[in-house]
């Protein structure tokens, strides 16, 4: 079976980005002796990586949002006292559950725009330094809409130029000038909001493809076709806890707009299936050096909450090394050299597995930390990010006797579907390659739309309403169907590294 490799998940949080990370966050740390349930302090969820903001997670983004936790007050704590104080854990709430928002009056315009039932506006940006992926979605939904000289469709282009304030104002002028009945595009976190914003308010369908978080809530007009972080976390998670058995968990997270999507995602669902987060650490995706942090994970870091252990085994390391000394007749070395050679604390694993969501690059570098500070033997979880032909390689799964497990979730399409595809035979034979998950995703949502168009949805509120009620049917590989948040939904596996290979479990 071939893994279907994805290049272009990550591409919606960090297209239009000017490459300035988020400033790093304090996070909760944990000792022996009074060993704490993490309470990582992480930035909230921002579309790309030039946000600024500094907001605080609270235990849970968004299935605790209003359920008041046993937490610290930034505000009348400092950074000293934060790392020494004991947290209770978040209650439990099922995803299903999810607070509801307050009732909020629906803003939309008056203007009355005419109606051409077989023109599709589509904003994206052709030109710039991210025209090729955009073009490649074009050249996709003219594949699915059936775009030739004798096809009754034709789409009406315009040309965002990688600015969510230009694409906003494309879907009025789309409406006014083109008649559109819906609106294709939002590749981009910025740029899918705005036009998602401005869809609301003119009532015009919209099919986005970005992963930005919340984009679909309480929208009637707005539709996403992504395979989102929540998607993949529900299925990692659900599987973990389910059918591997744990219970607790670890985060060691980036600091930057994916890394903090995928934790808050995380943390949510494992509280939701009943687990618990014992450590979390976020890390500058910039840093190289991930010793401090994965000691603050296994309770190394701070050697005076562990201060009676702590003598003892310094006691321990100068004695041995008087009499390694002796033994060699060669003069006593300082005991704080000592430190720099071996681990001082033994280190307190408490959790079942850890999840990593970052590249399998930085994956890699974690093992050898973890490995550094006496952690042989792990149980790794991550994104889709991993299914890369290097996992293997960056993995390290057996070493010095130890195996480390590794899991993800990723959309998996066997060589039996490409070949009984429509979609795969027509794209390999108009574009002479395999078509990545962009233009899987913008295929099917044109197809979608046409066949709508085609039987009986005649307007806008029409178009709306059919695409809210859309069955199963079949995707460009499989099946698929859109849930009650308008997102289009599609099988994920589980994927385990097993043997240096890649296996759908």
């Amino acid at each position: 079976m071939k893994i279907f490799i994805k290049s272009f998940y990550f591409f919606s949080f960090v297209l239009v980005c000017s490459c300035s990370s988020v400033p790093m966050i304090k996070t909760q740390n944990r000792g022996a002796e009074q060993k704490k349930t993490a309470d990582a302090v992480l930035p909230s969820y921002a579309d790309t990586k030039d946000s600024a903001q500094d907001s605080v997670l609270h235990r849970s983004s968004e299935v605790n949002a209003k359920i008041k936790a046993i937490t610290p007050s930034e505000s009348l704590l400092s950074a000293e006292a934060m790392d020494a104080a004991v947290i209770a854990p978040a209650p439990s709430v099922p995803v299903s559950r999810r607070i509801q928002p307050e009732f909020q009056t629906r803003q939309v315009s008056d203007q009355y725009f005419e109606t051409n039932n077989r023109k599709i506006g589509v904003i994206l940006p052709l030109t710039g330094r991210n025209s090729a992926i955009s073009q490649r979605a074009l050249a996709a939904i003219r594949l699915g809409f059936k775009i030739d000289s004798s096809s009754d469709f034709s789409l009406a282009l315009y040309d965002s130029q990688g600015n969510p304030e230009l694409a906003a104002k494309g879907v009025e002028k789309l409406l006014q000038d083109e008649k559109v009945i819906a609106i294709l595009g939002g590749l981009a976190a910025r740029e899918a909001s705005a036009i998602a914003q401005q869809a609301e308010f003119f009532q015009v369908p919209f099919f986005a493809f970005s992963q930005k978080s919340d984009l679909t809530d309480d929208a009637r007009y707005t539709f996403r076709n992504s395979v989102t972080p929540a998607m993949q976390v529900s299925k990692l998670v659900e599987y973990a806890i389910t059918k591997l058995g744990h219970k607790k968990f670890a985060i060691l997270s980036p600091n930057d707009a994916y890394g903090i999507e995928f934790a808050n995602q995380f943390w949510d669902h494992v509280l939701a299936y009943g687990g618990t987060i014992v450590g979390a650490q976020v890390y500058d995706a910039k840093e190289s050096d991930l010793t401090s942090y994965i000691q603050k994970l296994v309770g190394t870091y701070y050697v005076e909450n562990r201060p009676e252990e702590y003598r003892i085994r310094m006691d321990e390391i100068k004695e041995r090394k008087r009499k390694q000394n002796q033994a060699a007749k060669a003069p006593a070395r300082k005991t704080r050299e000592s430190e720099s050679k071996e681990n001082v604390l033994t280190p307190i694993v408490d959790f079942d597995a850890i999840f990593i969501p970052d590249s399998s690059v930085a994956m890699g570098q974690a093992i050898g930390f973890f490995r550094a500070a006496d952690v042989t033997q792990l149980t790794y979880l991550g994104t889709n990010l991993w299914n890369t032909e290097d996992l293997p390689r960056r993995a390290h799964q057996v070493a010095a006797g130890a195996v480390n497990h590794f899991y993800f979730v990723d959309n998996v399409i066997s060589d039996e579907q490409r070949r009984r595809s429509e979609f795969n035979a027509l794209f390999n034979a108009t574009y002479k390659e395999q078509p990545s998950i962009i233009e899987v995703q913008t295929f099917e949502s044109a197809r979608i739309l046409r066949d709508l168009l085609l039987t009986g949805a005649r307007d806008r509120y029409s178009l709306a309403s059919r695409l809210r009620e859309l069955g199963r049917r079949q995707g460009a590989f499989a099946e698929i169907y859109m849930n009650n948040s308008n997102e289009v939904v599609r099988d994920l596996s589980v994927l385990s590294l097993q043997n240096g290979i890649i296996v759908p479990l």
